[in-house]
């Protein structure tokens, strides 16, 4: 029997563009995280594990200045963004496949994939210092795999054309939308520096008498902080990755309730 996904007929919503401006694949990212998120959670966890040990091996060095320790750091990144890059599309094909969208995964398009990551990440860095806003730039590597993985494409190129293409033609709720994620991004920061500052100089202290001098000490320095930072990047970017889903259904909506309105208005009393 084919396998069946979670029910997620609670979560549906429906994509109005003259109504959501822009914010609906955010809330719908939420709900589903909340509601039937787990299995891409678990799917999440094992693509960025390797990324985190990477990731803090590589502050350690650059925090003791260790420059061989650096150099092997950098060579695990970038292994493990690789393996990233495969292990996110696995989780987009498994949100698209709950959302009720084909995805086409199997394992002879990790290699479509992998190249159209890095066109994204050549775009994003490349194209976002040179030619197109960084915004578009964001939003196109979000969208790189979920237009690979979409049947009916003419290959790589011609997928990631039409996710630029989409991105670029709705450029006010791409806005809307990197606002929505930046604003997220700087809560959930704050709340983790917040909920560290209570545990370590006010909870464990003051209610369990447990001597925190060394993780004050440690809190100070810099390694504690960009291994925060990078935490709360973690989350974010798992929010991410699951909302670019739903951002681009949304976009495509948009995209074809504007084609049929263009078509409604050529017929004879259309502009009325």
């Amino acid at each position: 029997m084919p396998r069946r996904g979670p029910d997620v007929s609670s979560i549906t919503a429906v994509l109005d563009p003259q109504t959501d401006r822009g914010l609906a694949p955010a809330d719908l990212a939420s709900a589903y995280l909340r509601r039937a998120g787990g299995p891409a959670v678990v799917r999440y966890l094992v693509a960025v594990a390797p990324l985190a040990a990477a990731a803090w091996v590589f502050i350690d060095a650059v925090t003791a200045q260790d420059r061989r320790a650096l150099g092997a750091a950098s060579l695990m990144i970038v292994g493990a963004m690789l393996w990233r890059w495969v292990g996110l599309a696995w989780v987009q094909a498994r949100v698209m496949r709950d959302a009720g969208r084909p995805a086409r995964w199997r394992w002879g398009a990790v290699a479509g994939v992998v190249a159209s990551r890095l066109i994204a990440h050549m775009v994003l860095v490349w194209g976002g210092l040179l030619v197109l806003p960084a915004i578009v730039a964001f939003h196109f590597s979000g969208f790189a795999a979920v237009g690979v993985l979409e049947p009916g494409r003419r290959g790589v190129l011609g997928a990631l054309g039409e996710m630029l293409k989409l991105v670029w033609s709705n450029l006010r709720a791409v806005w809307l939308s990197s606002v929505v994620l930046m604003v997220y991004f700087f809560l959930g920061t704050l709340s983790l520096m917040l909920v560290q500052g209570m545990l370590i100089w006010l909870v464990l202290p003051s209610l369990f008498g447990i001597d925190t001098t060394d993780l004050k000490l440690a809190a100070g320095g810099a390694a504690w902080w960009l291994s925060l930072v990078f935490l709360a990047w973690l989350v974010f970017d798992l929010f991410w990755h699951v909302a670019a889903v739903f951002a681009v259904i949304d976009l495509q909506a948009r995209q074809t309730g504007g084609d049929l309105l263009s078509r409604l208005r050529r017929l004879p009393g259309g502009g009325a």
